[in-house]
């Protein structure tokens, strides 16, 4: 049997992925177990000291894809896809040249991956969006010049290429480093609800975004990024420009947008919705769980508008929030997110440092 453990860099607690690797060394060392292991990652440091950790090192074998030529295979995934393409919109690209796509133009697009599978995936899904002429987005994608000396550097332009389809700048930046910056998965509509942005439709924008996001057509469903790279990508503002997200100012705007829901739907002329009891994944237990948690990572970055929101929520929504959390049995999670709180306002001088804690533990 073999087991696959997928993404193992993208967990973000260094030391749960150490007991992972410790964990199945153990059983393997210990049990004559009819079992193989196989990890894709990164080579993160973390993991590879825990990899190549004595009883881990006799038994693992790594592989670098990087050193794999995977243009066949990519070439092959390009030409089964695109013939889908031609197939499927046949009645309203009769008028393209035949072959569609030319030779050329599929090595053209070999090239343009630099090896890297994610660029050919998203390509498929930039050409197929039936909302657009297929052929137009082909020489669209073509135009957007070689790879350069860096091996990210086609997929940087396609990137580039599809947020520059987007006129609201603005309010694309605040949805995409909302999706960045979020703990846990939500949906358009919970997207929606915590954003804090007047006049940002964020149905209309994902809808645009869907051949690097998945943007489910269920609403209730979250709203995802396809890849690591795109994270990568936003968050370096050397490959991304204009579109590179601000992480302060991600969960700055979480914070206060979920602060700010809370007084709103925890609190009706300041008595307690008694049949709270949100559904999990909702945009309320999201505010109510998370909320400092996004202060926490804020550091010294003050922002005047979250503090007022702060102020106002401590003297007079706090103690509402705490109650409804014990309702629900999740008092811990709540005592948890204020003493993140209160750790962020030592640094802001807003209160007395243990104002927030000692209330909550008071109540």
């Amino acid at each position: 049997m073999i087991v696959v453990v997928d993404a193992l860099d993208e967990c973000e607690d260094q030391s749960l992925i150490g007991d992972i690797i410790e964990l199945f060394t153990e059983a393997l060392v210990t049990f004559d177990l009819p079992l193989r292991l196989f990890f894709t990652s990164r080579p993160e440091p973390h993991i590879r000291a825990k990899v190549m950790a004595n009883e881990a090192a006799a038994m693992t074998r790594s592989f670098a894809l990087h050193e794999f030529d995977a243009r066949n295979d990519i070439r092959m995934f390009l030409y089964k896809r695109l013939a889908g393409v031609y197939a499927e919109r046949h009645q309203v690209m009769r008028s393209c040249p035949q072959p569609w796509p030319t030779k050329h133009d599929l090595e053209d697009l070999v090239h343009k991956s630099s090896g890297l599978f994610i660029f050919a995936s998203t390509v498929i899904k930039y050409i197929n969006d039936k909302r657009h002429n297929s052929n137009q987005r082909l020489k669209e994608t073509l135009g957007i010049g070689s790879s350069g000396p860096s091996a990210y550097a086609g997929l940087d332009l396609l990137y580039l290429q599809i947020l520059s389809s987007i006129s609201d700048i603005p309010s694309l930046q605040v949805v995409l480093r909302t999706v960045i910056c979020l703990f846990n998965l939500l949906s358009v509509e919970q997207l929606q609800a915590l954003l804090n942005a007047k006049g940002v439709d964020v149905s209309l924008l994902l809808e645009n975004l869907n051949s690097i996001l998945l943007v489910p057509g269920d609403k209730d469903k979250p709203v995802q990024v396809f890849h690591q790279s795109l994270r990568d990508f936003l968050m370096d503002p050397r490959r991304s420009n204009a579109f590179s997200v601000n992480i302060f100012a991600g969960h700055t705007g979480i914070a206060r947008g979920c602060i700010d829901y809370m007084m709103t739907e925890l609190c009706t002329n300041g008595n307690i919705i008694e049949d709270f009891m949100p559904a999990i994944g909702s945009a309320l237990q999201y505010a109510a769980h998370y909320w400092a948690g996004h202060l926490a990572r804020l550091d010294m970055h003050i922002d005047r508008d979250l503090l007022e929101s702060l102020r106002r929520f401590a003297a007079g929504s706090s103690l509402t929030w705490l109650e409804t959390l014990r309702r629900c049995n999740w008092l811990d999670q709540g005592l948890r997110s204020l003493r993140q709180a209160n750790h962020w306002l030592q640094f802001v001088y807003l209160f007395k440092p243990d104002t927030l804690v000692n209330d909550g533990v008071r109540a």
